[in-house]
């Protein structure tokens, strides 16, 4: 859609008169200079042809690189300009009064304007009349209003992102695959050290690859309870770490020799420092030549992602592959509109619509925006996640290698339960729990389910799975060790243990019931259910019984499907029409 503004409409004779008639908010100061200066633009001596100008007349001041929304260089104001002359915190409540019926300014990527919310181009005749008004209007729509963010498609991205998606879960699973290796050889004690310095919670990994045990190798991405992005960041950096030694390079060549590439594909990369060294950020819009370089080394292709003989496919054609609306905002602030390029760090608030499934770990985008924040620090964001669009998996998000919907995922699993949903809830709170620790700024970021268009179905999803799947995890660990309980597990094996989601689900639900901390809904959540109440239930049981009891409380796609007739169509909008 076309956000330019048509400024063959906006003539003198057509810009809005501004009265002002509406004191009763002006303190006794203002009031008196304000009466002085009563404003009828019509007959201001700014608005002569000269001073607006129209992008579709022969003006040769007008090109290409000039914003239609951008007084010309050579427009002029009245150095006696009544409406300037008022006091600058007089012109900014008329600025405001001005722009009041606008909700919000909702960035559109493809033409780097805006839009209103209801999908109208924005247009703002009072900001061509001179280029001090021009600044300073929309200076205050930085500092009033909210600019508001969309996840982004467009056939012509389409391709290039669905290789940025299946490219980066192809590199995690060659790292997960490789570090499994690599660390059992070449890991010694002052590494493991020097690495559990910086990344705790993983000790116990370290320790198992101390001990030559395996740990990654078939975990299919699986981040054991921990933050999802930090995981990932402790695998690259053990790589790193331990490819110092002079052996690694060509213990790591007998790595790629054996990945068993059949003879109609070619090694994906010739030295394992490609692999190594590469580490895309996916919350960023890639450049062509980023794209090229992730297709080189992990050999994901449009025509056919199967590098390894017998891999399945990781890139499908008739996926709809969206950029979150946290990339789109970051790729707005490094390179900001003209017309707001001056007033970038005057922008108090942002909202990220989460609104359809995004691609390349999209839970996790937030951090890109953690730098922007620091420097900013009025600014706040807020990211709104669809459930329904957006956080519940149409796939398994526990052992499914590249989690995007497609026919594949769509269709065959239309029945299955919606026993991952917890998980795939969790996953976005514990992302937005760990930013804190990564530098972001308090009071910065919010995090909203919303439970649109369904929310009572939300709070009934919530109350009876969401809820329960929570009091489970405590349950288990209740039952662990205790007398007619459960024998305690190993760190792994409880980690991986279905009804275990994250590490922090419980206390990160416990604030939602009580309405404090960053992550919020705007649905009723329901109450927290009673773990005591659940180790009774299941006292005497052995694990397959617990497994089994829990399963009993679980809500199939089959019953929700005849809830909502619709569902389906509503999933169907991940696919490219056929």
């Amino acid at each position: 859609m076309d956000t330019t503004s048509d400024h063959s409409s906006a003539s003198p004779l057509q810009l809005p008169i501004i009265r002002v008639t509406d004191t009763d908010a002006m303190s006794s100061e203002q009031l008196p200079t304000l009466q002085q200066h009563t404003l009828f633009l019509e007959s201001n001596p700014w608005l002569s042809d000269e001073a607006l100008s129209d992008p579709k007349s022969n003006n040769p001041r007008h090109s290409s690189e000039t914003s239609p929304m951008t007084p010309q260089a050579g427009s002029r104001t009245h150095p006696e300009s009544a409406f300037l002359s008022l006091p600058r915190e007089i012109r900014d409540m008329i600025y405001e009064r001005y722009i009041s019926d606008i909700d919000g300014f909702v960035y559109d990527p493809k033409t780097h304007g805006f839009m209103t919310t209801n999908g109208e181009p924005v247009n703002i005749p009072l900001a061509y009349t001179c280029r001090a008004i021009y600044d300073e209007l929309w200076k205050r729509v930085c500092e009033v209003k909210s600019i508001i963010f969309y996840t982004a498609f467009s056939e012509e991205t389409r391709q290039d992102a669905g290789l940025w998606h299946a490219g980066i879960h192809k590199l995690d699973l060659y790292k997960d695959h490789l570090v499994d290796v690599m660390a059992r050889q070449f890991l010694t004690k002052k590494l493991e050290e020097e690495i559990a310095s910086r990344y705790p919670q993983f000790k116990t990994i370290l320790a198992n690859w101390r001990s030559k045990c395996e740990v990654t190798m078939n975990s299919k991405g699986h981040d054991w309870g921990e933050t999802p992005s930090i995981y990932r960041d402790f695998i690259c950096h053990t790589l790193r770490t331990i490819s110092k030694d002079p052996e690694f390079v060509r213990t790591g060549q007998k790595w790629v020799n054996g990945l068993w590439v059949p003879p109609h594909k070619y090694t994906v990369f010739r030295n394992i420092f490609e692999l190594i060294s590469l580490y895309p950020e996916p919350w960023k819009l890639p450049s062509k030549e980023e794209i090229s370089r992730l297709e080189r080394v992990s050999g994901v292709t449009q025509e056919g992602s199967a590098v390894v003989a017998n891999e399945r496919r990781f890139y499908h054609n008739d996926a709809n592959y969206r950029y979150s609306a946290a990339s789109v905002a970051i790729k707005f602030l490094e390179d900001p509109p003209i017309m707001v390029r001056k007033h970038i760090r005057n922008i108090r608030n942002i909202k990220l619509m989460e609104d359809r499934e995004s691609i390349a770990h999209p839970e996790c985008h937030i951090r890109g925006l953690i730098p922007h924040l620091r420097e900013m620090p009025s600014l706040h964001v807020a990211r709104h996640v669809n459930l329904w669009m957006t956080a519940y998996s149409f796939n398994n998000p526990r052992w499914d290698q590249v989690p995007f919907s497609s026919s594949s995922t769509i269709f065959s699993r239309s029945y299955r339960s919606l026993e991952f949903a917890t998980k795939a809830i969790a996953r976005w709170m514990t992302e937005a729990n760990a930013l804190k620790s990564l530098g972001m700024p308090s009071g910065a970021f919010t995090l909203l389910f919303d439970g649109n268009p369904y929310p009572e179905l939300s709070h009934h999803v919530f109350r009876a799975v969401f809820q329960r799947d929570t009091a489970w995890q405590i349950a288990l660990d209740m039952s662990y060790g205790s007398e007619d309980g459960l024998p305690q597990p190993s760190w792994l094996h409880r980690r991986r243990r279905l009804g275990y989601m994250y590490e922090n689900t419980p206390s990160l639900v416990r604030d939602m019931n009580l309405g404090v901390g960053i992550i919020h809904c705007n649905f009723d959540i329901g109450h927290e259910h009673d773990a005591e109440a659940v180790v009774l239930e299941c006292q005497h049981m052995d694990i397959t019984g617990w497994m089994k009891k829990w399963r009993e409380h679980q809500i199939s796609w089959y019953d929700v499907e005849l809830l909502l007739p619709n569902l389906r169509t509503l999933r169907e909008k991940h696919l490219i029409p056929t």
